[in-house]
């Protein structure tokens, strides 16, 4: 029996290989990924406590119009084309010893209008609980062809808390013959009785060429009762624009409890 890394590279590999057209395309509509990896989460308290996961995901965006990938990182076709689109997210972790399975299930949708604004809503589908919704509402705005801000609002309806967050995109050619970069700037701020917290993430990719790119993210956050640190490291190759995989590990560290998740995730568009 082949593992499930194993399996998806052989499917994924077959549709790369399947004809010449799938691999001249230059715009799609479909986009599915499919990821799989492995981490540790310690706990140093008088003793320590380790435990090992394996987690999977699926995700599955469908884009309401063409997206072209002529001439740009295949990475940012997407942001690049100001795509409107809607998103499915599933997420399994299972962990050794008595822990229970998480799954974790989203959805987003994003209505991008022709002057360049764009609404946008992330929901948690708790099919279990309904009264256990969180969903968050941003308004953004592509101030130019390559760059991005919104603010947002978390509306959680089992804790009282207010959430207000912001980012911003930007995506350019770096110079000439030097390939593409990007950042990213994000920030959340919460309040909860006269607890308050922040945080604010940075990250830059680099595309040395249209097919491949590396890059790193980094999230502070700064609570009543501990800080948080969390890093992520990735790289990302296209064999085409239609077959992609990826590459990344992640560090992240709350109080006194560590984890650590490496991961692949390859991606198919059609």
């Amino acid at each position: 029996m082949r593992t499930f890394p194993a399996a998806l590279t052989a499917a994924l590999m077959a549709a790369a290989l399947s004809g010449p057209a799938v691999a001249q395309s230059s715009s799609y509509f479909v986009e599915g990924v499919l990821g799989g990896g492995s981490g540790e989460i310690s706990v140093d308290d008088d003793t320590v406590i380790e435990k090992s996961f394996n987690r999977t995901s699926a995700d599955l965006t469908i884009n309401l119009g063409s997206v072209n990938t002529t001439g740009i990182p295949f990475s940012e076709t997407q942001f690049l084309n100001r795509s409107s689109f809607i998103q499915f997210r599933q997420a399994n972790q299972a962990s050794d010893g008595d822990a229970e399975d998480q799954i974790v299930r989203t959805a987003t949708a994003r209505w991008v209008l022709g002057s360049g604004t764009y609404f946008t809503v992330i929901g948690d589908l708790d099919t279990e609980n309904s009264d256990n919704s969180v969903y968050e509402v941003q308004l953004g705005k592509f101030t130019d062809a390559n760059t991005a801000m919104f603010a947002g609002y978390v509306v959680d309806q089992l804790d009282n808390v207010d959430i207000y967050t912001f980012g911003t995109h930007f995506t350019a050619p770096y110079g000439e013959g030097s390939g593409w970069i990007a950042y990213d700037f994000s920030g959340r701020y919460m309040t909860e009785g006269r607890d308050n917290e922040y945080a604010l993430g940075i990250g830059v990719t680099y595309y040395p060429s249209f097919r491949s790119s590396i890059g790193i993210h980094y999230e502070f956050a700064d609570g009543r009762l501990t800080d948080s640190h969390d890093t992520t490291v990735f790289g990302e190759y296209y064999f085409s624009p239609r077959i992609g995989a990826k590459l990344e590990a992640t560090s992240y560290r709350y109080g006194n409890v560590d984890s650590n998740f490496a991961g692949m995730s390859l991606k198919l568009r059609f």
